[in-house]
């Protein structure tokens, strides 16, 4: 029996609201773990209010900023502005922010977590140089980009510290921070960290698995296109959660040039969107029409070689319109997969719940205070619900097998084997068979059926039928095989009856 979900009203207000449920309860757990709308820095200062605080620091709010200028505590000679965090500059290429934090308690070990920023950078604490990456300059040439998170433990020296940031980013223009750093004890840090990058590899894991699992689908039955585009999707999708977020490449490859990271993130997100716009029209043959195909692959392709033709400034502005049409994509998807729905489409339902979250995520993610990412939790769920619609379809096609099987073999009426198929089952039987081996046949007919037909009706006569045929089913062994020969007619094989 199918195990498709069929979508009634309240069935679709109940799923709706679980969704939301879960969106909520993400941006309520988000608020809860962080207290950067409690800590606000105010004209380049963050005050503390106790020593022994347990929460990670998100340290947003009101940064000083050096304009073009790559300043250390003593060369404090230059006039600064004061920017907010996150902060993106499009007027400079590199400068030094400043934020002073007052409230530590003096010996104890701190943390400050640096996530993935595409640029260069020296960080220093007072006087004391902590940690950098690449080699901050003032012009291209010299400057040496680097892109990788990075945590930094410390021993606060006094109970007021000023953090200093040079940052240049002549190679991937514009400059600044698009996730702001968080300050916390030192072991929480490090937990902090450790647990960001469990994540990402619970989650490589789990989708690579999926891409392997749909692509030895595709290789048992290699009509099933749609199987071998998910198992693409998900295998470009697995490769870019190495590159992204916590950066687990390296981990394993250290020192990995910055534009080959960029690179395979550019492509592998192209890549993602043409495989899973083809799959959707393989699974979904209603859903696609040409021009939407045409136009994604078209696109895509433009995305890929962009990667060999244009500057990375000019990719960071191409990431938005990416970013654009990709939700301009899965709203379209979504809108054609409610038709499926009402049309009842195998796989329509789950594909539709997976949709939303995607679209959801990407939503909550851009609502939510910077440094959130549950984009990958989307994604996760929503190849969870992908590969759910293709379990479904494939369920419903076995099934439809099975029953075009039974149709060809056996009479709809009596489930008895049909007369071509008895013949040559019994023909197998025979050329198998000993000089030794012992069988009769027996032929059975009803007398004058065709006056029960004229007296009582067809609808009898087919009663009269059945009735027969399940006589002759309760009467047989379990090596006998029966067959409804004719109208009326039925042929029993005895296997071992003189």
């Amino acid at each position: 029996m199918s195990w498709r979900v069929k979508f009634s009203g309240p069935f679709l207000i109940t799923l709706i609201f679980i969704i939301l449920i879960i969106f909520i309860s993400l941006m309520f757990y988000k608020t809860e773990i962080s207290t950067s709308n409690i800590f606000q820095a105010q004209k380049g200062s963050l005050r503390i209010p106790y020593e022994d605080f347990q929460d990670n620091i998100i340290l947003n709010g009101e940064w000083l900023f050096y304009d073009e200028e790559l300043i250390t505590p003593s060369e404090l000679n230059g006039s600064s502005t004061i920017v907010t965090f996150p902060h993106v500059s499009e007027q400079s290429n590199y400068g030094t922010y400043a934020l002073e934090i007052k409230g530590l308690k003096v010996g104890k070990n701190y943390g400050l977590y640096i996530p993935d920023n595409a640029s260069a950078f020296a960080l220093y604490l007072d006087n004391l140089y902590l940690t950098g990456s690449g080699q901050v300059a003032g012009n291209k040439i010299d400057e040496k980009m680097s892109w990788e998170p990075k945590i930094i433990t410390f021993v606060a020296p006094s109970d007021t510290v000023t953090i200093y940031y040079q940052l240049s980013a002549f190679h991937n223009f514009p400059s600044g921070f698009v996730r702001p750093l968080l300050l916390g004890e030192s072991e929480n840090i490090i937990q902090t960290f450790n647990r960001k990058i469990l994540a990402q590899m619970v989650l490589f894991g789990a989708i690579s698995i999926m891409g392997l699992y749909n692509l030895s689908l595709f290789l048992l039955n290699t009509k099933e296109l749609a199987a071998l585009f998910f198992a693409f999707f998900n295998l470009a999708m697995a490769t870019r959660i190495l590159i992204t977020g916590e950066r687990v490449i390296n981990t394993f490859v250290k020192n990995i040039n910055w534009e080959i990271t960029f690179n395979i993130q550019f492509i592998s997100g192209a890549m993602m969107l043409a495989f899973f716009s083809v799959f959707i029209c393989f699974l979904f043959k209603e859903l696609c029409h040409k021009w939407f195909l045409k136009g994604i692959i078209a696109f895509s392709a433009f995305m890929i070689l962009s990667v060999f033709l244009f500057p990375k400034s000019v990719l960071s502005v191409l990431d938005i319109v990416f970013l654009v049409v990709t939700i301009m994509t899965f709203i379209y998807i979504l809108l054609s997969q409610i038709k499926l729905i009402r049309k009842g489409i195998v796989g329509s339902n789950f594909a539709f719940i997976g949709s939303v979250f995607i679209i959801g995520t990407i939503i909550m993610d851009a609502i939510l205070q910077s440094g959130t990412n549950i984009i990958p939790i989307g994604i996760f769920i929503f190849q969870i619900f992908y590969s759910l619609v293709i379990s479904e379809k494939y369920t419903f096609l076995f099934e439809q097998n099975i029953i075009l099987n039974q149709a060809a073999i056996r009479d709809s009426m009596t489930n008895l084997y049909k007369k071509h198929y008895f013949r040559n089952l019994i023909e197998k039987i025979i050329s198998k068979s000993s000089d030794d081996d012992i069988f009769a046949m027996m032929f059975i007919d009803i007398d004058d059926f065709k006056s029960i037909n004229d007296n009582y009706g067809h609808d009898i006569g087919d009663e009269v039928i059945i009735n027969i045929a399940q006589r002759i089913i309760q009467s047989l062994s379990y090596s006998d095989i029966a067959c409804r020969f004719g109208g009326d007619e039925f042929v029993v094989w005895l296997q071992g009856t003189k």
